[in-house]
């Protein structure tokens, strides 16, 4: 995993069972923190992305919703969220659509097969 902002090599992604989100941060805010630490992007370039990532998961309507709000459901799909945001060239997951109901399973199974194919 490179931590230094250096693209170039393999970067891995990591989904966690627990979610492990920040209970001081909003969604969106979970989502841009660390592309803009790591990969020092621009507030506006994380923002246009977690806005992605964020309508992709059905996740719009809670972006300035912090965790303790969210159903166990929600929490998942930000926790997956803010690892695609990091856009790493490997993402490790166990069972990521766990505890989802059948509508946010098959959006997670959606964004998931659409990164395989890029």
């Amino acid at each position: 995993l490179d931590l230094t902002g250096d693209r170039t090599g393999a970067q891995v992604g990591v989904i966690f069972q627990d979610f492990n989100l920040f209970p001081q941060y909003t969604v969106k805010d979970n989502v841009m923190l660390a592309p803009q630490l790591v990969h020092h992007e621009t507030k506006a370039e994380a923002a246009e992305n977690a806005d992605r990532l964020l309508q992709d998961l059905g996740l719009t309507a809670q972006a300035d919703q912090y965790p303790f709000q969210l159903s166990g459901g929600q929490k998942q799909r930000v926790a997956i969220a803010r690892a695609l945001a990091m856009k790493p060239g490997i993402l490790a997951y166990d069972e990521p659509t766990s505890g989802l109901d059948a509508e946010s399973t098959e959006r997670v199974i959606a964004v998931i097969k659409q990164l395989q194919a890029q």
